[in-house]
């Protein structure tokens, strides 16, 4: 079952989209060259009308599941799920911040009932409060990583857990031969609402090895 869930979350950060406004990594983290994508910051808001997530990072552009890093660049983000049908294309939306505020539309997304927009708070990303949509009241948004160990760290947790896997993965000049992603996500077949940090080996085609990683405690959930 573990690793039916680990398959199913492969696919689904195949295709996500998301993006981006420039090129930053941290330095001096073994295998940072490999990482194709991490997320820094995570906010939800759920309520009877909406599931509103915001998100920032890195990421590759476009992202191409190969075992390759491309081109990576900055991304901040934010998805919209109406809880009822929603026939229009586009939805209005408001993000408040300490000391401003962010307004844009949201585009209907080509798959899925979700609208997404790219917002641009620069730092500010990380004092994020709430949101508006199409006009209604505020929503307390919930930072998803206060008190969880950050990207880095489980980043980290991954490659001491799997050194055997890398080392068995490195070609002649010693580099590793696969990407990395690093994504914060919300199990859903585990139904308790839980996020945890899943860090993904990508090689081509269907070339991966995954794991999950307790945002709380750092300790291995699934490999």
């Amino acid at each position: 079952m573990k690793k039916f869930c680990i398959v199913m979350l492969v696919l689904a950060v195949a295709v996500c989209g998301f993006s981006a406004c420039g090129d930053k990594k941290p330095e001096k983290i073994k295998y940072i060259e490999n990482v194709s994508h991490y997320e820094t910051h995570a906010y939800r808001a759920d309520t009877a009308d909406y599931l509103v997530e915001i998100s920032a990072g890195v990421k590759e552009k476009p992202f191409v599941a190969d075992g390759k890093v491309g081109e990576t660049v900055e991304f901040q983000t934010v998805k919209i799920t109406p809880k009822k049908n929603a026939e229009a294309t586009e939805l209005d939306f408001k993000v408040k911040y300490e000391g401003g505020e962010f307004s844009g539309k949201a585009q209907k997304d080509k798959f899925g009932p979700g609208y997404t927009a790219n917002i641009d708070i620069g730092e500010n990303v990380g004092k994020i409060e709430s949101v508006s949509v199409a006009g209604g009241k505020e929503i307390p948004l919930e930072n998803l990583l206060d008190g969880k160990i950050g990207w880095e760290d489980a980043f980290k947790v991954a490659t001491e857990t799997l050194k055997d896997f890398i080392g068995a993965n490195l070609d002649e000049k010693g580099k590793f031969k696969k990407e990395i992603c690093v994504k914060y996500l919300m199990n859903p077949y585990s139904g308790n609402g839980e996020y945890y940090w899943y860090v993904a080996f990508i090689g081509e085609g269907f070339d991966y090895t995954a794991i999950l990683v307790n945002p709380t405690d750092g300790k291995v959930v699934a490999k």
